[in-house]
């Protein structure tokens, strides 16, 4: 992995965008649990939600450890 300093500028930035997106997003998934509790969603769109999370969980793992210099 090369460190963001590493980087040209216009790669930083994007490498801002990227991490304050993945903040924002966390954000909202932090209320969505908090509504999601309630129950009142419909089975179909909560399975296709939790795959979705899955994925992405799964996807944010292999880079973290990609990054930390681990494989799976």
């Amino acid at each position: 992995m090369i460190a963001q300093n590493q980087l040209p500028p216009e790669n930083q930035a994007f490498v801002a965008l990227v991490n304050s997106q993945v903040q924002r997003v966390t954000l909202e998934l932090r209320k969505l649990e908090a509504m999601l509790e309630a129950g009142l969603v419909a089975p179909s769109v909560l399975n296709e939600f939790r795959r979705a999370v899955d994925e992405i969980r799964k996807t944010s793992w292999n880079v973290h450890q990609s990054m930390m210099g681990g494989g799976d």
